[in-house]
């Protein structure tokens, strides 16, 4: 598969004053493809297992606004103790 990426000019410029620009470019492009790629595998699969984890009732959680409550005392003089996490549904 063939494929044609355009770079910003101040990009393009760098990459000219490079030897073996072309293989240089194709490098590093097919390695950030990759990494990215299995990034994004690795992020579905640990939302999908935190979701079914919350689905079968298992472990504790805190929800959203205690911790943004939390979060905002910081720094503050009432800074507030952590949450405390609640059983599954």
């Amino acid at each position: 598969m063939d494929m044609m990426i355009h770079f910003p000019d101040a990009v393009s410029e760098k990459l000219q004053n490079l030897d073996d620009v072309n293989l240089f470019v194709v490098s590093v492009v097919q390695e950030a493809l990759v990494e990215r790629r299995d990034l994004e595998q690795w992020q579905r699969e640990k939302i999908e297992q935190a979701v079914a984890r919350a689905d079968s009732g298992r472990g504790e959680f805190v929800d959203h606004d205690s911790v943004k409550n939390w979060l905002s005392s910081w720094g503050t003089d009432q800074e507030t103790a952590p949450p405390k996490p609640m059983p599954g549904r």
